[in-house]
């Protein structure tokens, strides 16, 4: 055990990180690990992230991360990806660069394993991968897969024997994170009070996905000496939601595009492939984003409630943008001035709109779903790239409504440091206890219904018993997951919840009659040590139950179809 290196590995949707955990005199410290990567200019530099993004060269390989986000939009915009984060768990090729969305996430999974091996000491490596709480299992499958083909190609051995153990959420590992810089300091001025219980919302907003989690913190033993001391148990967690710094960055390229215009009318009557018109939006997304960080620095100190208010002196602090856009091999520039009321009224249905694409209505639905409101919780960490930008802990604090509204340092650091924080947890306090149960619920598609065939929060559903519909020497199985009703709601009142995680035909040993009976079980398989990949398994009996299941699926192999984007 005195050689194994403890990692922690965030795969995001806009930046991958990797980072070390040690321990020493019972203090954890952790460090994220610079990423060589090529520079696009023969070169090489070193990042602490990987921008999580891949462009397929001419010559038929891939450029991953710096060199692939400085080549791939001028190069050849429709086979530049990115967001790839946000495909995961969909079975379909995507365009172009005929690739699975896991295997592009493989590429950066790959890079940071790689670096993991070669900046480290000589020793085993021991490592976690996040992936968002309101993951389903098809993503999380997806995931899973990733990994496999990064260990391979990386010529590092697949740790299957700790599969079970790969896996933490990442609001689970920000909160590991934020405990552990709560035992640096006296316990006076800690945030949290380690004599009682604590309950925490963990509101991470990244790139590509806005994750939602209450967290249970709860002492096992007087006093509390550090993590190892807690047990940790996730209550509730919120749907999952596509949502991030990627459509701030959206909303004000489309702002971008009409300024653009503007400024050079013959625009208008250029004609561009799909290939061109892709080109032209990632540059404006580029632009939007270094904008969006631009403005940010102004309104740190604006503490307004009125979010279009102007500051004390009647102003309203601009910022001056230059860029140049390539449209058909000609530049255009693009500049002036954007105020931050321009950009709050470009983004305000970002902020503060109705839908969940949108920073306080997924807070609010998550606990209207637990019963819960501010008073009656501990306080909210923000962690996350996006939890910099002065906007989003404005927008959280005034819905708070108290000063319990706290702000990771290096917010988007969180996440990979609890993730290294775990991996040590896990292989030297064996007996550290940490909860997550799965997000979702899954039903079983029947001819004229949907049947609940595993809870939400459960780790074993009942074995339920189905009939054929007619003669048959095979079965469509299809599983959805989605929401549970609640109370006394009839079935059909989670209907609209409902995604299709797809379905396989069993073949059948032989023909069986109308009405011969079918029993299906979906449960999650563990021993005594947690299990996190939430990744269940599918058992059919036909005709008997009382011998083994007919059929066993490893829910990352239950769907094999796949189809072109």
């Amino acid at each position: 055990m005195n050689n194994e290196v403890y990692l922690g590995i965030d795969l995001g949707t806009t930046t991958t990180l990797i980072s070390k955990a040690n321990e020493a005199n019972g203090l954890i410290t952790t460090k994220v690990l610079d990423i060589r990567q090529k520079d696009g200019k023969g070169g090489t530099i070193s990042l602490n992230y990987l921008p999580s993004v891949a462009y397929l060269s001419p010559t038929g390989d891939f450029k991953v991360g710096v060199e692939a986000m400085l080549i791939g939009p001028e190069e050849n915009p429709s086979q530049f990806i990115r967001a790839v984060k946000r495909q995961m768990g969909r079975r379909i090729i995507l365009p172009s660069v005929n690739r699975q969305p896991h295997e592009i996430a493989a590429l950066y999974l790959e890079k940071a394993l790689t670096e993991g091996r070669y900046s480290l000491p000589i020793g085993d490596m021991v490592f976690t991968v996040t992936v968002p709480a309101s993951f389903t299992s098809n993503q999380r499958a997806d995931t899973l897969l990733a990994l496999q083909l990064a260990c391979e190609k990386a010529g590092i051995k697949y740790p299957k024997a700790d599969e079970g153990q790969l896996f933490i959420s990442e609001p689970v590992a920000a909160v590991l994170a934020f405990i552990n810089r709560e035992f640096e300091l006296p316990s006076e001025v800690r945030k949290l009070n380690f004599t009682k219980d604590n309950r925490v919302v963990v509101y991470d907003i990244g790139g590509g996905t806005l994750d939602l989690t209450i967290v249970f913190i709860e002492p096992q033993k007087h006093p509390v000496q550090g993590l190892a001391d807690l047990r940790i148990h996730v209550d509730s967690i919120g749907y999952y939601n596509p949502f991030g710094g990627e459509d701030f960055d959206l909303a004000l390229a489309k702002d971008l595009y009409k300024r653009l215009m503007e400024r050079n009318s013959g625009l208008a009557s250029v004609q561009l492939t799909p290939d061109q018109r892709l080109g032209v939006r990632l540059q404006l997304m580029n632009a939007a984003k270094k904008i969006k960080e631009d403005v940010s620095k102004l309104i740190v100190d604006q503490t307004e409630v009125d979010p279009f208010a102007e500051d004390e002196q009647g102003e309203d602090p601009s910022k001056f943008y230059r860029a140049s856009i390539k449209v058909k091999s000609h530049l255009y520039s693009l500049e002036g001035d954007i105020t931050v009321s321009q950009y709050r009224e470009v983004v305000n249905d970002l902020v503060y709109g109705s839908s969940r694409k949108s920073l306080i209505t997924p807070l609010n639905d998550l606990l209207q779903k637990s019963h819960l409101d501010p008073q009656r919780l501990d306080g909210l960490l923000i962690v996350g790239g996006m939890g910099r930008l002065p906007i989003v802990g404005e927008a959280l604090r005034n819905y708070w409504g108290n000063d319990k509204v706290w702000l990771y340092p290096q917010s988007d650091e969180a996440v990979v440091t609890g993730a290294a924080i775990y991996s040590l947890l896990r292989r030297k306090y064996p007996g550290f206890t940490l909860q997550e149960p799965a997000a979702d619920a899954y039903y079983v598609r029947l001819k004229d219904r949907f049947d609940l065939i595993l809870p939400a929060k459960t780790l074993q559903g009942e074995k339920k018993c189905y009939e054929l519909n007619e003669d048959a020497d095979n079965i469509l199985l299809q599983i959805f997951a989605g929401e549970e009703p609640e109370g006394s709601d009839p079935i059909e009142s989670v209907y609209h919840t409902l995604i299709h995680q797809g379905g396989t035909s069993i073949p059948l040993r032989k023909q069986y009659p109308k009405g011969t009976p079918v029993w299906v079980q979906m449960l999650y398989e563990s021993d005594e040590r947690q299990d996190h990949t939430k990744v269940p398994w599918v058992f059919v009996w036909v005709d008997n139950d009382n011998k083994a299941p007919d059929f066993r699926y490893r829910y990352s192999d239950f769907v094999k179809e796949v189809s072109h984007e």
